[in-house]
């Protein structure tokens, strides 16, 4: 990642040098160029060159300077959104495998603890699907559905360590999705590493989530459930896709072992 942002950044001053040495070799021919210019046609008029001559030249090459640097500041101000848009993506990225490594080095091992804890319990979530992750969601889901949220609710009103590991991941969380939703961070840079754990968690752990947040408009944790959305819907979309893919391969094979049957010859049954 490092030897990738530094490489940017060289690229962009190689860059900057390479117009600002162009422009000098520029201005260095258009003089030569101008001043010869003047001198060849003083020698075919069999004339030195007098004051006037000097001023026209100067004047031309004034006006081409002007051209030239207008040009070049032009060309300037272009490269200079550039570099800011490549300096603000190269943070974005940094801060991106910043959030990586801090996932990979404490939320990970805080989740293997959480799970040996409830697997010492001897227990299992149930993951769930909602769309709100609120009390109000909750309340109108069936009984069956009710039955297995309430159920996953009292073991951790029973065990209220593993609640407040729960709850502490949850902070986690919204640490690392609220970098995402400022756009300090890249989130599709991490979505291939984080996504699947992220959202395994968060359908596992929704009793917890959902027991602090009454109705939709609770902004508690908004930013975790606004990433796990982003997410679990582009996982949802590439499976669909790998779905589409496979069915279309094996239509494909199908289609080609129809015209592998041989034809019967005509008149027979």
């Amino acid at each position: 990642m490092k030897t990738y942002l530094n490489s940017l950044s060289e690229s962009w001053n190689k860059k900057r040098g390479d117009y600002s040495l162009l422009l000098l070799l520029i201005i260095i021919g258009a003089v030569v160029i101008i001043f010869l210019f003047f001198t060849i046609q003083s020698w075919k008029n069999k004339q030195t060159l007098l004051f006037t001559d000097w001023v026209s030249m100067a004047g031309a090459i004034f006006q081409f300077l002007f051209v030239v640097v207008g040009c070049f500041v032009f060309v300037q101000i272009k490269i200079s959104k550039d570099v800011s848009k490549t300096m603000c993506q190269r943070d974005a990225l940094g801060k991106s495998a910043e959030l990586a490594f801090f996932f990979s080095n404490k939320v990970i091992p805080m989740l293997e603890d959480l799970d040996k804890k409830i697997i010492a319990k001897g227990y299992k979530f149930t993951e769930h699907e909602f769309q709100y992750f609120c009390m109000d969601e909750i309340n109108n889901l069936d009984k069956t559905e009710q039955q297995k949220y309430k159920k996953d609710l009292a073991f951790l009103k029973s065990n209220r360590d593993i609640y407040g590991d729960c709850i502490h991941m949850f902070n986690n969380f919204e640490y690392i999705a609220l970098n995402f939703a400022q756009g300090v961070a890249d989130e599709q840079s991490v979505f291939t590493a984080l996504s699947q754990v992220y959202c395994r968690f968060v359908r596992k752990q929704c009793a917890a989530l959902s027991s602090l947040r009454s109705t939709k408009d609770d902004l508690f944790y908004q930013n975790t459930l606004d990433l796990y959305k982003t997410w679990s819907n582009r996982i949802k979309l590439k499976g669909l896709r790998l779905l589409k893919k496979g069915v279309n391969e094996k239509l494909a094979e199908a289609i080609d072992s129809c015209y592998d049957v041989p034809m019967l010859p005509k008149g027979t049954k």
